[in-house]
């Protein structure tokens, strides 16, 4: 596995683990956004999502919290490893934070955590399949270099 490939898949099992926290603090606790947001930075499992403090932050500053997920994702350095397509999931689920009523949002995060699983899946199927190409060449160029001394 490629040392990108293998952060990309461990950010995004840490933002299945945010989705499903978000999930359960919404439907147990029915916390407010902000909220939210700070037991989401306090949560065990969630380092390395830099973004999360950077929200609180700006929205601690007056920013909308729409718009402080938003920007505190975009400019969260998570790309590279993270692709196109997920930053857009992630972007998703917090545009779905605190947009509807609460049955609305849970069921639009229970369809973004789906799709999440989906990529997961996906990323490691192409994590090991690049790690075992990756393995195939250096044995092919060990061998090669060895027939070229003998």
């Amino acid at each position: 596995m490629t040392r990108i490939a293998a952060e990309r898949v461990k950010l995004l099992e840490k933002t299945h683990l945010l989705l499903v926290t978000v999930k359960g603090r919404l439907e147990y606790y029915r916390e407010p956004v902000d909220e939210l947001i700070d037991s989401l930075c306090r949560a065990d499992g969630l380092g390395g999502l830099f973004f999360l403090e950077e929200c609180r932050r700006l929205e601690c500053d007056g920013m909308p919290f729409c718009d402080a997920w938003k920007k505190s994702v975009l400019e969260g350095g998570l790309s590279p490893p993270f692709k196109k397509n997920d930053l857009e999931q992630l972007l998703s689920i917090g545009a779905a934070i605190g947009s509807a009523n609460l049955d609305s949002q849970l069921v639009k995060l229970t369809l973004y955590e789906e799709i999440l699983n989906e990529t997961i899946i996906r990323a490691r199927t192409e994590a090991d399949k690049n790690g075992k190409v990756y393995t195939s060449l250096g044995v092919s160029a060990g061998i090669i270099a060895g027939l070229m001394i003998l």
